[in-house]
């Protein structure tokens, strides 16, 4: 006897605000997002699971990849990037982030 499969639930989204300085235009799973920041009202919702991000920094002719793993919905999910500070990122809330190059 087979058991029935559950169905599948939809995929949980996350809220999460992204900084950056400088302001960068931002691509997240290939898809255009505009420039930073993401706070407020601007604030982005993805899919909880991991995303690969890419930020142009159009000042310093420069792009930065990273790797967003978003683990749960949180009021605080956040991440700001200062790219010309060896400052490390501030993650907050359920994000973990992995910089790729």
């Amino acid at each position: 006897v087979e058991t029935p499969k559950a169905p599948s639930t939809p995929k949980q989204v996350a809220e999460i605000q992204l900084g950056t300085s400088p302001y960068a235009e931002t691509t997240i799973d290939g898809r255009k997002y505009g420039s930073t920041p993401f706070f407020g009202p601007r604030k982005l919702t993805l899919p909880v699971g991991t995303h690969k991000v890419e930020f142009f920094d159009k000042q310093n002719n420069k792009k930065y990849r990273y790797q967003i793993k978003i683990k749960a919905p949180d009021p605080n999910n956040k991440v700001v990037i200062q790219f010309l500070k060896n400052d490390p990122p501030k993650v907050e809330g359920q994000v973990e982030l992995k910089k790729l190059d």
